[in-house]
């Protein structure tokens, strides 16, 4: 009988929310160590260390959605949102909760991927396709997926320079 995961077995992994923000921790119990438990361990030691350097771009997200957590890549997420005291990421046409405040995320995300538009949302600047004006005289953002995030007047001039830089 061997001991240990061997290569093409699965690791189980389970997730414990924190009422509060915290340091992420990640403990892997094994009977022995691996080289896929090392593998394991590398990987969790990079993300945090990309996590927690603020010259960093964030690759990966770490969401949650129901009793689902998965890393989400950070490219493919249109908008990131605080509502109810919490952060979430609008992926793949859901909403993931994210265990970071959108101003550790705006010092985190790529500035030539992500702006901050008011002060409850970042986009994804490569998902917007269009600002709009409604009847009440406020900017929407319109993203790829159909998303329509409200945009604060104090942040357009910031916009603005992003999008007159990119063209």
């Amino acid at each position: 009988m061997q001991k240990g995961l061997q290569k093409g077995d699965h690791m189980k992994a389970s997730f414990q929310q924190a009422n509060e923000p915290i340091e992420p921790f990640a403990l892997i119990i094994a009977q022995e160590r691996t080289a896929i438990v090392d593998s394991a361990i590398h990987l969790l030691e990079n993300l945090q260390d990309e996590s927690t350097s603020n010259n960093a771009n964030l690759d990966m997200i770490s969401g949650v959605y129901g009793k689902q957590n998965s890393l989400i890549p950070v490219s493919s997420i249109s908008f990131f949102y605080a509502a109810d005291k919490k952060v979430f990421a609008r992926y793949g046409k859901r909403d993931w909760q994210i265990n970071l405040t959108l101003k550790m995320l705006a010092a985190q995300l790529s500035s030539s991927h992500f702006v901050r538009v008011s002060n409850s949302a970042i986009i994804n600047m490569h998902a917007l396709v269009r600002f709009d004006l409604n009847l009440a005289g406020n900017y929407l953002a319109i993203l790829q997926d159909g998303s329509t995030v409200k945009v604060s007047a104090r942040y357009i001039s910031t916009i603005k320079s992003r999008l007159i830089s990119h063209t």
